[in-house]
């Protein structure tokens, strides 16, 4: 199963090769209030039970995170994924304009 990037209107997928990195609904945390932030982001129904949402395993790439949202280990776990890095626990995926959607949005 190809794993894509759901925030409204991306639709990056994850592979092997792209540089992004793809985060979960932060369900562990068993803070609804936070998984609901991020469901109204993506523009998803918040009703919809959180156990459904986690069976869907939708994922949001690292494009929508701002660089302070990332914890950098100093040490990675696995040397064979130095790179590894995960989303502080306050984390919201956010709206970031490329080069080209600001040039249309000047008049």
């Amino acid at each position: 199963m190809v794993r894509v990037c759901v925030f409204p209107g991306f639709g990056k997928q994850m592979k092997s090769y792209t540089p992004e990195t793809f985060h979960r609904l932060p369900s562990r945390y068993n803070d609804r209030s936070l998984v609901d932030q991020w469901l109204i982001v993506l523009n998803m129904d918040i009703e919809t039970p959180i156990e459904t949402q986690m069976q869907k395993d939708h994922r949001v790439c690292s494009a929508h995170f701002d660089k302070d949202d990332f914890i950098i280990p100093k040490r990675a776990a696995d040397p064979k994924n130095p790179k590894k890095v995960s989303l502080k626990k306050n984390a919201i995926p956010r709206v970031q304009l490329v080069a080209t959607d600001r040039l249309e949005l000047q008049p």
